[in-house]
Parts: C-alpha cells; sequence; structure tokens
C-alpha cells in the first residue's frame, strides 16, 4: 500500500535476490531522522508519488522493474540526504543550477553510509554508481506530468543543463565505464574446466548413488521421521552407508577418485576452519558435483548466469534429460545437435536457444555440457521434489545438513552461483602450474565471476578462428558484431586486425592465384571468379596484390574461409544452401547459417569453392573415415561414417584432377 514503509514489487529476472524488489522509505538522514518521521511526510510523499508513477504511469521511458527498486533506494536516500543538508524543501525548487550542486555532494560524500547498516567493503565513486545517483533528478523532471496528475508539484526544469546523465558522468565527474571483463587466463581456466569434467564421469556417478543410499536408509530405518533430520536410528542408517562406500576409479587413473569419507577439516575463504563429518560428508559431495557442472555449462557454452538460474527443468522426471533441453538433427541427417531452451532477462526478455553440443546420429555419446545438464537434472531431482519446484537450479537453504522440507530448498541466485565456482576453484583444482600472479588473483583476491567464461569462451572460439566472430556474435545473441568485438575479443591490436584485414588479404591471394591460372578450383562459384579476370583485363590493371583487395573491397567479396573450402556469401547472400535449409534465407545476410552448415551442404551449394589448398584436408578426411569403417559394423555412426568417406573420396578425386592439370 502507498502508505506502507516497505513496498515490494515482484521481479523475474533469474538469480536476483529477493532484496533487489524491495524498497525500505525508513531511510537514515544526516540530520539523525528518518524519512518516514513525521516532520519529513511531505518529502516522503513526493518521492513515494514519484516511484509510483515511475511504476504504474511511466513518462517518456518503459516503467521500472522489481529489480530496480533496490538501486533506486540507494539512489532516492543520496539525494534526500543532501535535500536535508542543503535546505531544500521540495523536488519543486530543484533546478538545473541546483542539480550540478547535488553531483558535487554526490562525489564529495559517495563513501558516507547508513549508521544502521553494517558497511562490508570500502565503496568508491564509479561511473555505474554515479549513473544510478544522478538519474533520480531527471526522473523528477521526466515525471512532472505524471506527479501534478497526483497533485505533486514537479521540478521545473531538466538537470544539469538538458544534457544527458552518460554525458555528465563521463565528461564532467570523469567517470568512464570499465573495458569488456577480463577472460579467465589460460593458467586457471584450464585447470578448473580439466577438473569439472573429471568431476562429471564416475564421482557425479557415485555420488548420485550414494546420495540415493543414504537417503532410502534413513527413509526405511525404524524411528521418528519427524522434527529434525538427525533422529538416532535413521542418521546411523545414513551414516553407515556412508563410511562403507567404495568409490569408482576413473579410467586409466589407478586408485579411486577419493578414499572412504571420514571427518575432514575444511578451511573456509575467509580464514576460518570448518569440520566436514556425518551427513556434511554428503552434502559436501552433492555441492562440489553441481558446481562442476556449472563449471562446465557456462565454460563450455557461455550462458549468462542469470540465464542459468531461469532455466526450467519440467516435471517429468522419467526424461533422461531436463526440459529446457532438446535436440534436433542436423540437415545432413548425420549430427544430432542440443538446444538449451532459455529466457534473455537482460534485453528482450524473449526466449532463446543455445548451442551446446552435438554428437553422430545413433550414438549414445553426450558432450559434456549436455552431461553436465544430465547430472545436475538427476542429482537435486529428490530436493526439486520436496522443494514444489521446477527449476534446474536449487540450493539447500540451512547452513548444514541436508533438507528435510520444502522450506530448506532455495532458489539459486547470480552470487550463489559465483560462490560454488570459486569454492570448487580453491578446493579441486590444481593451481601449481598457474603463474603467482593469477593464484594471487583468484586465490588470494577471489576474482572469479561466472560471467568471465563468456569471454573466455569467446576469445578462445576468436583465437582458433577469426572467421568465427559472425557466429560467437550469434551464440551470444548480440544485437551486432561490434558488441561481440568490443565487449568480448577486447582491443587488442592483434586480434582486431585480424577481425578484417586477414578476410581481405586472404580474400585477394586467393583471386589472384585463380586469375593467374596458378589454383584450380572445383565448385559452382567457379565461373563468377572469372569477373575478376575479365576486369582486369579490360582495365589493363597488372594483376598485384593491392589490385586485388581494392576489387575485394569495392565489390565485398570477402570470402569465408573453411577448412574444407571456401564459401562466396558476399555474392549472392539469397543464394545460400546453408540459410535455405536454416529458413533465414535474405540478400541482407553477411555470414553463414552455422547451424546448418556442414561439409555435405557446402558442396551442394553454388557459392562454395575448393581449390588444391583443401585437397590435403580432404585427403586426410577420407583416410581417417575409411580407417574407421573398420570398426564395429554395429556402430550407430557407422552411416555417418560411409557417407562422410564418399564425400571426401570424390572430393579428393576432383581436386586431385584438378591440381594435375
Amino acid at each position: 500500500m502507498f502508505a506502507d514503509n516497505i513496498w515490494v514489487l515482484l521481479h523475474c529476472v533469474a538469480g536476483q535476490r529477493p532484496r533487489h524488489g524491495t524498497i525500505n522509505w525508513n531511510i537514515s538522514l544526516p540530520d539523525g531522522s528518518s524519512l518516514t518521521d513525521e516532520k519529513n511526510s511531505s518529502l516522503l510523499t513526493e518521492f513515494k508519488a514519484l516511484v509510483w508513477t515511475m511504476i504504474h504511469d511511466p513518462r517518456e521511458g518503459k516503467a521500472i522493474t522489481g529489480g530496480t527498486l533496490n538501486s533506486l533506494e540507494l539512489a532516492i536516500a543520496s539525494v534526500c540526504s543532501w535535500m536535508i543538508l542543503e535546505e531544500v524543501p521540495s523536488i519543486a525548487d530543484v533546478d538545473s543550477a541546483m542539480s550540478w550542486v547535488y553531483a558535487q555532494y554526490f562525489l564529495d560524500h559517495h563513501e558516507q553510509v547508513d549508521p544502521k547498516k553494517q558497511k562490508t567493503r570500502p565503496r568508491t565513486v564509479s561511473n555505474a554508481s554515479a549513473s544510478v545517483r544522478l538519474t533520480v533528478l531527471v526522473y523528477m523532471y521526466r515525471q512532472r506530468q505524471a506527479l501534478r496528475l497526483l497533485g505533486i508539484e514537479p521540478a521545473q526544469e531538466a538537470p544539469y543543463d538538458g544534457r544527458s546523465v552518460d554525458d555528465v558522468v563521463r565528461n564532467e565527474l570523469d567517470l568512464h565505464r570499465k573495458g569488456k571483463l577480463d577472460p579467465i587466463p589460460d593458467d586457471i581456466a584450464i585447470p578448473i574446466l580439466g577438473s569439472a569434467i573429471r568431476f562429471l564421469g564416475a564421482p557425479a556417478d557415485d555420488v548420485m548413488a550414494l546420495q540415493d543410499l543414504c537417503m532410502r536408509a534413513f527413509e526405511e530405518a525404524p524411528g521418528e521421521s519427524e522434527g529434525t533430520w538427525c533422529r538416532r536410528e535413521k542418521y546411523r542408517a545414513a551414516i553407515d552407508e556412508l563410511t562403507k562406500f567404495q568409490f569408482a576409479r576413473i579410467d586409466e587413473e589407478v586408485e579411486p577418485w577419493r578414499g572412504p569419507l571420514q571427518p575432514t577439516p575444511r578451511p573456509l575463504r575467509d580464514g576460518r576452519m570448518g569440520m566436514l563429518e556425518g551427513n556434511q560428508l554428503l552434502r559436501r559431495l552433492i555441492i562440489t558435483i553441481q558446481s562442476a557442472a556449472i563449471v562446465c555449462i557456462q565454460g563450455s557454452t557461455g550462458m549468462r548466469a542469470h540465464e542459468m538460474c531461469g532455466l526450467d527443468a519440467g516435471s517429468d522426471e522419467s526424461q533422461p534429460l531436463p526440459g529446457c533441453i532438446e535436440s534436433e538433427i542436423s540437415s545432413d541427417g548425420l549430427m544430432e545437435i542440443f538446444y538449451c531452451r532459455s529466457v534473455e532477462a537482460k534485453q528482450s526478455k524473449v526466449r532463446t536457444r543455445w548451442v551446446i553440443g552435438a554428437r553422430s546420429v545413433g550414438s549414445n555419446y553426450l558432450p559434456p555440457p549436455v552431461r553436465a545438464f544430465q547430472v545436475l537434472w538427476q542429482l537435486y531431482m529428490r530436493w526439486r521434489r520436496l522443494g514444489g519446484t521446477t527449476k534446474l537450479l536449487v540450493t539447500f537453504r540451512a547452513a548444514k545438513g541436508l533438507p528435510r522440507k520444502s522450506t530448506s530448498v532455495g532458489r539459486m541466485t547470480v552470487v550463489a552461483l559465483t560462490e560454488l565456482q570459486k569454492d570448487f576453484l580453491r578446493e579441486h583444482c590444481d593451481l601449481s602450474g598457474a603463474s603467482e600472479a593469477s593464484r594471487v588473483e583468484f586465490l588470494e583476491q577471489h576474482r572469479l565471476r561466472g560471467h568471465r567464461w563468456r569471454t573466455t569462451f569467446a576469445l578462445f572460439l576468436f583465437r582458433v578462428n577469426s572467421g568465427l566472430l559472425p557466429a560467437i556474435s550469434r551464440h551470444f545473441q548480440h544485437l551486432s558484431m561490434v558488441m561481440t568485438e568490443r565487449g568480448y575479443i577486447g582491443n587488442d591490436v592483434d586480434l582486431i586486425d585480424t577481425l578484417d584485414s586477414t578476410r581481405v588479404m586472404e580474400s585477394a591471394r586467393f583471386m589472384l592465384e585463380f586469375a593467374e591460372g596458378r589454383s584450380a578450383a572445383a565448385g559452382s562459384v567457379a565461373k563468377h571468379v572469372e569477373r575478376f579476370r575479365e576486369e582486369l583485363r579490360e582495365q589493363k590493371v597488372e594483376a598485384t596484390q593491392a589490385a586485388a583487395e581494392a576489387f575485394i573491397i569495392e565489390n565485398d567479396l570477402r570470402i569465408f574461409f573453411l577448412p574444407y573450402g571456401h564459401c562466396f556469401l558476399h555474392l549472392k547472400p539469397e543464394a545460400s544452401r546453408c540459410h535455405d535449409l536454416g529458413g533465414s534465407s535474405h540478400w541482407s545476410r553477411r555470414g553463414p547459417n552455422v547451424a546448418f552448415r556442414s561439409p555435405s551442404v557446402c558442396l551442394g551449394c553454388q557459392l562454395f569453392i575448393a581449390n588444391g589448398r583443401h585437397l590435403p584436408v580432404w585427403q586426410e578426411r577420407e583416410s581417417t573415415y575409411a580407417k574407421a569403417l573398420k570398426g564395429s559394423q554395429r556402430d550407430p555412426a557407422l552411416r555417418v561414417i560411409k557417407a562422410r568417406h564418399a564425400q571426401a573420396t570424390n572430393m579428393v578425386a576432383i581436386l586431385g584432377k584438378k591440381a594435375a592439370k
């Protein structure tokens, strides 16, 4: 209600803490009073009306969401404190000149905190904190018509001389946004991903089996089941299963992946020492496997943390994978591609799909991210059922033990997801080969964040092949490649230069070789490339690298280089076969449809061309698949192998004949 001192607005951003949707009007002010005191009632009413209109009657913008209320409370506290100190009685008295006074006040007092709240870390002024605090004055002017309808006299002129808050923060306060989030260094990323994937094999199977044994022993043992979990008879029955359990060996390892369970000291990140014993041992094992799965998914797909927190697993427990996972057969019928359905809550809040892996049709192999989803689905099935939720990720709300009632099963937050990964890195990863700087950053300063996996994933793919930039951008659902380039690849000169110059140079080199007859090409597009040779003859221009590069840029004929051939998509985008199969054909397409692109699809496309450079690739493919054909004739992947061997054989024959001429 309007008169309440605490407002709560439901918000749908997965992974946010409940407090993000709450605004507490009991704000402490510099004169020792509270905003809810009688003497401040007029000021309280004005700001309540402001927030109410921003929710129910927004002007010049969208309505605010519940997730912004907590930051809005901090901003209102800053403005109200300034108004009390400056003896500004009403928001109607805040003009442009006074807005600059407030900006200076924020810079001078940003470190002050509410004495009723515990300060946990030094507060530093930043682009983000300044933007949040200064924007309130813009709201006071923007909502002027809505405020008048409620009988509130608003600010009479735009703050900051009508300049945008971003302009003021960057150019007047000299506070600039941080650049891209740095990727996780290789000497940290490789050990943590390797350890995570290792835990998803035999260790995950062992922990799921041990959990079932202990829970069944507890439920079937005689004794009272009401009250606390530790009823003696039931507790002892579960502990017996725990202590006698024999862990399995991982392939190619001599000893079991861990020894028998017994009381173990556990050093905490804050320096304290804890003790794992009894059912705490099982709890930590469950959480460790969950952490490994989270690391594997984010590191192998680049999914955002809040999207993971919002994943819906469904309620059909008979299915081998959660409901958010689906698979489709590729256009050539040879591969099964796995997708994860999620909701993008950062911008459009629409349903999206992430490619998370692929396998041969008929194979039982599970790519690591898919296996991670399977483990999360099965490991927390009983706890999901107890908590009455279908969310894939859940947490144990109590500090110790395992849940015995629905309220003990909580929802995953972005903060909790990050904390799990920090603990996993510290407790289960060998960083002896990491640099001293990396160990300090990640073990002492605890700088691991789930979002850093996105830049790590993007940079890894870009280093493998710079031509993957459009595919990375589409995978991350970015509106443009510029966002991917600046935010995820970064401003490294060596990397950025390759984004365009390498493609232009290589495209020109190919055209020169073709024009001079030094390259024998096979493919439907070969006749179109003749245009370059004819143009050089007509203009009597010497066939040089510079001339070829000028032709490439002028005609926008940058080639997409593939390991097995070249794609001239820019020549005639609407003729692309991969886009035709994907239902995405259009003249404006600037890159191939990677979801449907494959050697067999490209071979039937009129925009594909291959030359002698690609002959070794096809020869290697022919040799590899020929060896695979000698394997088990019952292998479900045999049909895939035969088809690919036939393709490779045909291409070797064609390219070999062209090269001989």
